[in-house]
């Protein structure tokens, strides 16, 4: 198998979280080992912590009959080791970095272990009055190692000063424990070099990226403010001054591909569709065993698994309860500790929430609803504009985007460069970029009908790809160029096939298909086929032994979750529904459309770090406004 395929990541909705995001599965039947097995690509079973606490063992919870050092039973020696916090290795001034051990499998304490790759910028006060707040980008596959990173231009003082801010890199992820899914001769057989860049590939033109694993389906993430790690995504660690929250992506898969045909052709998943992608998520699971330092390390990365690791991290660095902050997929994560470790919850805060009661496609259908209303939201305004490059009523509208961004396949725009030079925009990128604008706020569509009607009507990208790079989501066009961002996809892969059921039924799948076909023509059109990532996940062979399930965390401390009104990657009504279920849960709104709130918009930053660092929650009925748009953006749309 080679790495081309494999790098083609494509337009699927995914979870998620993401955004971007999504959840995916496979036929799974509960093992006899119960409901902390997985089911494997070979049909015999794997353990896997992600399905929770067995309801038959009293201390899966992590609090119930623990040994007199506070540790479940079986294991002592993870709880009880030290870490040797030193200089990190890319000499980063005023860091520490750290490993701790976890075991492969819960079930099995004594088998194989993992690393888990820490670092921690102290508290600025010198003695973190508050422990560690551990932080989590999401994803999944973000690196919390590069978050932190950037964190001290993005909290507040007195958080910097209160805790020792902590990232850690999941198992399978970063500098832990890699999740590994080619070789080096592989690399270099392809035209790149282990550790450098990984080859494009013969998808790389589909303008989708690890980075932007939502490809064409993300929305804008916290890149609304700097950049989007689901969305960052595309490098774990931002290149920009704040650390980003990660999206969700979408498995590496040719099921990305557009349907090919008259735009108002139906998308279809026929026999050799759904066979061929499943058998390609189970040569890239094979790979994956392959390769990987610890070859079951693909049984074992759910979020379950996750979030034991991450009690094992609480104590590890001395702390009695948790103090966590998790953005975006994060806060699958910080939901499932909260439901295993209740009484070991401290401050925690989940900051655009995902529900973790959804399904895979559950997800998908949520994401892609919300931008489809958000396609013709812009659609409607435009329509009532001079100038507007469509015509006719909304659905007419759509029909004609539909055309216009197919027919860039083709005969792509052409760019003016500030040099003088021409290039080109493909269908993917010109997608993207007026994605990212119609889901960006209102202020953004004036600028977008001009570009649109530059495009549309003279062939001519130079404008869209100007105010396109001004859009929230900008980051997220760009192609395949590194191994990280391949090892980001194949992670998200992983994590989103082991959290929810297998699919495993063609007749559902084309369900699925139709009803995206009808639901969303736009997205479905442009390659957003939800049944695509069911089907990839099936052949991957790694899924959950039970359906996703409401958290309740009973007996725990008050979790502060934060939704915004227009976050597109993880919307609203999940921070609702998490807020409900949980019985401490605590919401607050944020009016706007960024990913990740705490970390762009002024009152969430404010009120987040006041729970943090002073225990007080918002008032039941108090909102944030959206933060006026920067002058520099604004006055570079007004000048469209």
């Amino acid at each position: 198998m080679t790495l081309a395929w494999r790098f083609r990541l494509g337009h699927l909705a995914a979870a998620l979280t993401a955004l971007s995001l999504s959840a995916a599965l496979t036929a799974c039947r509960p093992s006899p080992a119960g409901p902390g097995s997985a089911q494997n690509g070979s049909g015999s079973s794997s353990t896997q912590a992600e399905s929770g606490p067995a309801a038959d063992d009293p201390a899966a919870d992590g609090s119930a009959d623990p040994s007199s050092s506070g540790a479940p039973a079986g294991l002592e020696s993870f709880y009880d080791q030290k870490l040797a916090w030193t200089g990190c290795a890319d000499g980063a001034v005023g860091y520490q970095c750290a490993t701790a051990t976890v075991p492969l499998s819960y079930d099995d304490p004594d088998g194989e272990t993992v690393s888990i790759a820490l670092r921690r910028l102290p508290a600025s006060d010198g003695t973190a009055e508050l422990g560690s707040l551990f932080l989590n980008p999401g994803g999944p596959g973000g690196s919390g190692t590069g978050m932190v990173a950037a964190a001290a231009a993005s909290y507040t003082p007195e958080m910097l000063a209160s805790y020792d801010l902590v990232g850690f890199d999941p198992r399978g992820v970063g500098d832990s424990t890699r999740l590994t899914c080619w070789d080096a001769d592989e690399l270099t057989q392809s035209g790149g070099a282990a550790g450098d860049t990984a080859p494009s590939g013969e998808g790389a033109d589909d303008g989708a990226t690890a980075a932007t694993a939502a490809g064409a389906n993300a929305a804008p993430a916290a890149d609304n403010n700097p950049a989007p790690a689901e969305e960052a995504e595309a490098s774990p660690t931002p290149d920009v001054a704040a650390p980003q929250p990660s999206g969700d992506a979408t498995p590496p898969s040719d099921a990305a591909t557009p349907p090919s045909g008259d735009a108002s052709t139906a998308p279809k998943i026929d026999d050799i569709f759904w066979t061929s992608t499943a058998a390609k998520g189970t040569a890239d699971a094979n790979a994956c065993r392959t390769y990987s330092e610890v070859g079951g390390l693909i049984d074992h990365m759910g979020r379950f698994d996750v979030a034991r690791d991450l009690d094992i991290l609480r104590s590890a660095v001395g702390d009695k309860q948790l103090s966590y902050l998790g953005y975006s997929y994060g806060t699958t994560i910080g939901s499932a500790y909260a439901e295993l470790f209740p009484g070991n919850v401290g401050r925690a805060v989940l900051d655009s929430a995902q529900d973790p009661a959804l399904t895979r496609t559950e997800v998908a259908d949520a994401q892609l609803a919300y931008r489809e209303s958000r396609a013709r939201a812009y659609l409607e305004s435009c329509l009532g504009q001079a100038g507007c490059p469509v015509t006719g009523t909304v659905d007419e509208a759509v029909s004609q985007l539909i055309a216009f961004f197919k027919g860039l396949s083709t005969a792509p725009l052409t760019v003016t460069q500030e040099d003088g030079q021409t290039g080109q925009m493909d269908a993917a990128t010109a997608f993207n970029h007026a994605q990212n604008l119609w889901l960006a706020r209102p202020e953004y569509w004036p600028a977008l009908t001009g570009a649109l009607s530059q495009a549309m009507t003279r062939h001519d990208g130079t404008e869209l790809a100007r105010v396109g790079a001004l859009a929230p989501g900008a980051r997220q066009i760009s192609k395949p160029t590194s191994q990280q961002e391949a090892a980001y996809a194949m992670t998200y892969t992983a994590v989103i096939c082991a959290d929810s059921p297998d699919v495993a039924d063609q007749a559902t799948w084309n369900a699925e298909a139709a009803k995206a076909a009808e639901e969303y023509p736009l997205m479905s059109a442009m390659g957003s086929l939800p049944a695509g990532t069911d089907a990839y996940c099936h052949g991957w062979g790694v899924t959950a032994s039970s359906a996703p399930a409401e958290v309740h965390a009973s007996g725990s401390a008050p979790i502060l979750v934060v939704g915004v009104t227009g976050d597109s990657q993880t919307p609203y009504s999940w921070a609702q529904s998490l807020a409900s279920q949980l019985d401490a849960g605590h919401l607050l709104t944020v009016e706007g459309y960024e990913h990740g709130a705490s970390l762009s918009n002024s009152c969430a930053v404010s009120r987040v770090s006041d729970y943090l660092v002073n225990g007080a929650l918002p008032d039941e009925a108090a909102s944030c406004p959206i933060d006026p748009l920067p002058a520099d953006v604004a006055e570079a749309l007004a000048s469209s």
